[in-house]
This record gives structure tokens, sequence and C-alpha cells, in this order.
């Protein structure tokens, strides 16, 4: 997967928006990402529907422990990097949830997040 994305900085939900290259992958680190997830939401999973991201652990996370994965998941992020070294609940839910989908590291987002005619906001209490 990672051959097919061309890795670049991020400039803004409204840019990449504009440029509008699906190959065209950003990494955050997960302090940023999160700071986007509460203030921006909505962007943040419509980027996610036109192209990639990537979240990774914070730099001071000399403890190799790990964020909650799922919230990242729930706004599509496509690779949510985790300190493997920690057998903690992040990364049980990790496992559990490539291990339901047969051991396969790829799954298919539901059909909302797929489609640019929909609207989802990861944090509204109903659809």
């Amino acid at each position: 997967m990672v051959n097919y994305a061309e890795p670049v900085k991020f400039q803004g939900f409204d840019v990449a928006g504009e440029k509008n290259i699906h190959h065209n992958m950003s990494s955050f680190a997960e302090t940023a990402a999160l700071g986007y997830l509460k203030s921006q939401a909505i962007e943040f999973v419509n980027y996610n529907k036109r192209q990639m991201s990537r979240i990774y652990p914070k730099g001071t996370r000399a403890d190799s422990s790990n964020y909650m994965p799922q919230i990242f998941w729930n706004a599509g992020c496509q690779m949510v990097a985790l300190n493997f070294q920690t057998s903690d609940l992040p990364m049980q839910l990790n496992q559990g949830k490539f291990e339901y989908n047969g051991g396969c590291g790829y799954l298919l987002k539901p059909d909302f997040m797929r489609r640019s005619d929909k609207t989802f906001d990861p944090f509204a209490e109903s659809p």
C-alpha cells in the first residue's frame, strides 16, 4: 500500500481538498491528529475519504505506551501505528480488529466513509 502513496507535508484540509490528489499521504503525530479531530472532525473524515493518513505515537512515549487507536479508526485513518512491544489494551484492540478480519491488515471502510455525498461526524451521538 505504501508503494502507491506519495508522502507529503500536511498543509491543511482546505489545501488537500483543492489539490485532491488521492495518492498523497500525510503523517500526523497523535497529538496533532487528536487536535484536528477535536477542532475539525468532519474535515478530517472527508480528508480520509480522499487520501490516506498515518498516525504515529508522540515522541514523548518513552515507556512505549499506546494511545487508543479506535478514535482514529472512527475518523477513517488508514494507518494507525502503535508500539508493538507493549501488550496493553490499545494493542489488544488492534490485534482483535485484524484477527476478526481473518488476520488481514486491510479493512474496507464502511460505505458512508467511501461516498463523497455522505457526511460523517465521529463524535455525533446519532447518524
